[in-house]
């Protein structure tokens, strides 16, 4: 089994980004894939259900999904907010600001949800 885990970035404002984490039941877990060992097979994966991946990266066995955000239909799938989606799979989507975004503390926090570990 492998654990999967999309994400994007977008800029919302010039003091502002987003950081959107595709979950699991209402957001509750991480995305688990069976039967899907491959990048290959993980790509088709992904952009067979609207997923455009930038890039993907293998930290044992989750891989993370860095999901291109201006090609992204946010309205193909259920968001965090919506009512009745407990155990749906949805995006949940935070508002950082880029003060915090800069900090060192939120360097190291973004780097393990995203993979981008040194």
């Amino acid at each position: 089994m492998v654990l999967l885990v999309p994400y994007f970035w977008n800029q919302i404002s010039e003091t502002s980004k987003q950081l959107g984490l595709f979950l699991s039941k209402g957001s509750d877990s991480l995305w688990a894939l069976e039967g899907l060992e491959t990048e290959n097979e993980i790509m088709e994966a992904l952009e067979g259900n609207g997923f455009p991946v930038l890039t993907l990266k293998r930290v044992n066995t989750i891989v993370y999904a860095e999901i291109d955000y201006t090609q992204l239909c946010l309205d193909d799938f259920y968001l965090s907010t919506d009512p009745d989606v407990s155990e749906k799979d949805v995006w949940q989507i935070f508002d950082i600001p880029d003060t915090v975004y800069m900090s060192e503390e939120f360097e190291a926090i973004s780097s393990i949800l995203t993979g981008h570990l040194n």
